[in-house]
């Protein structure tokens, strides 16, 4: 009888989710950031990363947990997200919609067509836009990517994604997701993707398809720029709820490892994906 192993990236990886990390998918061909607020040893009072910070207290750096050094970090004390549990014990950032927010040294992701973003979030209202997270620049700009919680005074969740060729404009998903609300979001971009297909967005576990834009050439990447929690990246459209997992990702995932992921976020998160 012969005995086939599979060895193969997606095999030992993947196939099964228990005990699985998102530590997995990065390494040094790979860039991206991993934000954890429920890993106590992750979140601190103080820039410099030897205060944790307790329930209940303002947060001033949140480590990146995937090994490539992107800490978030907040040096204005009134703009900082606080640290604190829901009712399940459940620990998370609580950004105040006004100013509050974390950025990372420059994520650059010049060389890159791909990107998978995860996020658990509940957002509080939906009267006007709001981002979960953004990179670089605003998606309205080349090169630019956002996750948004509400893209205007309408409770529409989107990802949005721009690539630095000139003649591209936004792509990206959208969809109604009414507020208060909790929910898991995984969204992947190609640029280098079939037309109409180089976005799409996963709602706790169900799939949405691309419904914004077309990319009109496939020579563009994503820009070099910091990574912002909580806000756009040009300082706007700042978050009003809890950000429980961050993950980003410079790789378009398969289907086993998108479960995966989802499933780790959930976790974090306490909803059904």
């Amino acid at each position: 009888m012969k005995t086939i192993v599979d060895l193969s990236v997606t095999s030992a990886l993947f196939r099964r989710r228990q005990g699985w990390s998102p530590g997995q998918l990065f390494g040094p061909a790979v860039p991206g950031g991993w934000y954890d607020p429920s890993d106590p040893t992750s979140v601190f009072a103080d820039i410099s990363g030897t205060q944790v910070a307790a329930i209940g207290e303002s947060v001033a750096r949140l480590n990146d947990k995937s090994g490539n050094g992107l800490h978030a970090i907040q040096t204005i004390s009134a703009a900082r997200p606080i640290l604190r549990k829901d009712s399940s014990g459940r620990r998370y950032l609580d950004f105040d919609g006004v100013d509050d927010r974390l950025s990372s040294a420059p994520l650059n992701l010049s060389g890159h067509l791909k990107l998978t973003v995860a996020a658990g979030v509940r957002k509080r209202d939906g009267g006007a836009a709001r981002a979960i997270m953004g990179h670089h620049v605003s998606s309205l700009n080349a090169g630019g990517f956002d996750l948004l919680a509400s893209t205007g005074a309408n409770d529409i969740i989107g990802a949005l994604a721009r690539s630095t060729a000139g003649s591209s404009g936004q792509i990206g998903v959208s969809s109604h997701l009414l507020s208060p609300t909790t929910f898991v979001m995984l969204a992947q971009v190609n640029f280098a993707a079939s037309a109409g297909a180089e976005c799409l967005v996963r709602l706790n576990g169900t799939t949405m398809a691309q419904n914004i834009g077309v990319i009109q050439d496939n020579t563009g990447t994503f820009g070099n720029g910091s990574l912002f929690l909580g806000s756009r990246a040009n300082n706007t459209l700042f978050l009003n709820g809890r950000l429980y997992s961050l993950i980003v990702i410079a790789a378009e995932l398969d289907a086993a490892a998108v479960v995966s992921l989802e499933d780790h976020v959930t976790s974090r998160t306490g909803v059904a994906a």
